[in-house]
C-alpha cells in the first residue's frame, strides 16, 4: 500500500515562477534588500503543465493553488498561457499575488479565462501610505487599478494582508 495514490490527489500548490517585482524584507528570496545572487531565475512552461496536468488528470482535480514562497505567477512570462490552460481543462485556480504587475488588459483576460472556475487573492498589507512600508516597490495605486480591473472583468477577488503594527489600529 502506498501512502498516496494518484488518483487521491485533488489538489496542488505549485510555486510557478521565483520571479518577483517586489523585496519584501521577510522574503525567502531577498538576501540584504536585494534578490538573492544564487537565485537562479526560472519559470515552469505551458509543456511541462500539459505533460503534468493532461486531461484525465485535470477531471479529477478540485484547485490548484498558486501560492509562491519564492515569486508572485503574475511575474513569470509564461503563467497566463498555463493558466488558461488549465482553466480550459476545468480545474478551479487560487491566484495569490501582490497585484503590481501588469496592466488593465491582463488583468481584464485573466478574469475571462478565469470566468467564475476560480479567483485571484491580492496580498495588499495596508493602503496607499503604508503597504509599501512591507512590500517594497509596490504601488498602490496600480495595485487597485488592477484589482479593479479584474472585478469589473468578472474576476472573483479577495484582499488579504499581514497584519504589522504599521497597518493595525484599535478602534
Amino acid at each position: 500500500m502506498s501512502y498516496l495514490d494518484i488518483d487521491e490527489i485533488r489538489a496542488f500548490n505549485i510555486e510557478h515562477t521565483n520571479r518577483c517585482n517586489l523585496k519584501c524584507p521577510q522574503c525567502a528570496r531577498v538576501l540584504n534588500g536585494k534578490v538573492n545572487p544564487m537565485l537562479n531565475m526560472q519559470d515552469i512552461s505551458l509543456e511541462y503543465y500539459k505533460w503534468l496536468f493532461p486531461k484525465s488528470f485535470c477531471d479529477q482535480l478540485d484547485f490548484i493553488f498558486f501560492c509562491g514562497n519564492y515569486g508572485d505567477p503574475i511575474a513569470s512570462p509564461t503563467f497566463f498561457d498555463c493558466a488558461k490552460y488549465l482553466a480550459k481543462n476545468g480545474v478551479r485556480l487560487s491566484i495569490y499575488t501582490n497585484g503590481s504587475l501588469r496592466g488593465i488588459q491582463y488583468w481584464t483576460d485573466l478574469a475571462l479565462v478565469l470566468a467564475g472556475n476560480g479567483k485571484v487573492v491580492f496580498s495588499i498589507d495596508g493602503l496607499s501610505d503604508t503597504n509599501s512600508i512591507y512590500r517594497v516597490n509596490s504601488n498602490f495605486e496600480k495595485i487597485i487599478e488592477n484589482a479593479t480591473a479584474f472585478i469589473k472583468a468578472g474576476g472573483i477577488a479577495r484582499w488579504d494582508y499581514l497584519v504589522f503594527e504599521h497597518n493595525y489600529k484599535v478602534y
